[in-house]
């Protein structure tokens, strides 16, 4: 059997990966691409797994040179960079999409104040401002009107905004999710902690600036619906808005039923990821009044156990498969079939 390295972070998928190779008798090698060995530690593996992350500074540095690197040598790797290269970042991602025709939501970028100013004269408002950067809707801004677009324009073209939220954004949010009065008493025993983990995030992130994003606002959406597609697997759920507000993302109102799902959005999903050459991909829809689902933004991985509360996926041939499935454990299987293959070549 090819030897796999998994490179580990707390609080990541690579825990279960661990486990899982423990538990299988597979072998393996927990590694850290940060030691100054790291070159020792991934000579002489076939197979690399890293569950890299937006909010650490160091990952969005070093994972595209990393498993680049590691593709090079011949190392079959997850992510691989046709998975993962536009990870976290919404403007490349329009760009991407817009580029092979699929069905995004329209978006209009800009790198001078001027141009903006200009468009804004005759611009048909709300539309929707984003950085680049950010999850959890964090970022995501409705502009009502020209004043409030060339406000931001402002800051974007001068000392740009941050795309870590700050302490009090994060205890709000951690609020909202704390799930009654238990929660909140769990929270106020993390609370220092965790601004001082916010802090050092939003002291190592630099600033967004020098562009201008901003797409399209679809009204009379009360939900999205999100589509994580795993090697042959769709997986499916529906997220609501939250009250009194037009984003979905970080909502926590999930809907598992599949039968609720647009089935225009599986399709689409599952041709976009043959295009891509995606490992893995996470896909946001909104739908048009015309009833046509438009993509908002992708991703290569989503929160494990949103995958788990699916009930069940789709293979490609469109039969449905029922039951619970943790996405480690689907991305250990295609790593270790991927494996098997490159070892009878």
């Amino acid at each position: 059997m090819s030897r796999l390295a998994i490179h580990h972070r707390t609080a990541s998928f690579s825990s279960r990966w661990i486990k899982e190779c423990e538990r299988r008798g597979i072998d393996h090698r927990v590694v850290n691409v940060y030691s100054p060995d790291r070159e020792q530690q991934l000579a002489d593996v076939d197979g690399f797994m890293w569950h890299w992350a937006q909010h650490q500074s160091r990952d969005l540095v070093m994972a595209i040179p990393i498993l680049r690197s590691m593709q090079e040598k011949g190392v079959k790797v997850f992510p691989n960079i046709d998975t993962c290269w536009h990870f976290d970042d919404k403007v490349a991602q329009s760009i991407l999409l817009e580029a092979i025709d699929a069905p995004c939501i329209p978006f209009k970028l800009f790198h001078s104040y001027r141009d903006v100013v200009k468009w804004s004269r005759t611009a048909t408002w709300p539309m929707v401002f984003k950085l680049r950067r950010g999850a959890g809707s964090l970022n995501v801004r409705l502009v009502h009107n020209r004043e409030e677009a060339l406000r931001l324009a402002r800051r974007m073209f001068s000392f740009g905004i941050t795309p870590i939220a700050g302490p009090l954004a994060d205890v709000r949010t951690r609020i909202r999710k704390s799930g009654g009065a238990k929660g909140l008493v769990s929270l106020a025993k993390s609370a220092p902690a965790g601004i001082m983990r916010v802090l050092r995030r939003k002291w190592a992130v630099p600033r967004e600036r020098d562009y201008f994003y901003v797409q399209d606002y679809i009204p009379g959406n009360t939900h999205d619906n999100r589509v994580i597609v795993i090697g042959d697997r769709l997986f499916a759920h529906r997220r609501a808005m939250r009250p009194g507000d037009f984003r979905a993302s970080g909502s926590g109102l999930n809907d598992f039923n599949p039968k609720h799902v647009h089935p225009d959005c599986l399709t689409i999903s599952r041709d976009l990821a043959d295009r891509l050459r995606a490992q893995s991909m996470v896909l946001d829809f909104l739908v048009t009044p015309e009833d046509k689902p438009l993509i908002v933004e992708i991703s290569y991985v989503t929160i494990d156990n949103l995958v788990y509360q699916c009930e069940g996926y789709w293979d490609r041939a469109g039969n449905w498969h029922e039951g619970h499935f943790w996405p480690q454990d689907l991305l250990l299987d295609d790593m270790l079939a991927q494996l098997e293959r490159g070892s009878g070549e």
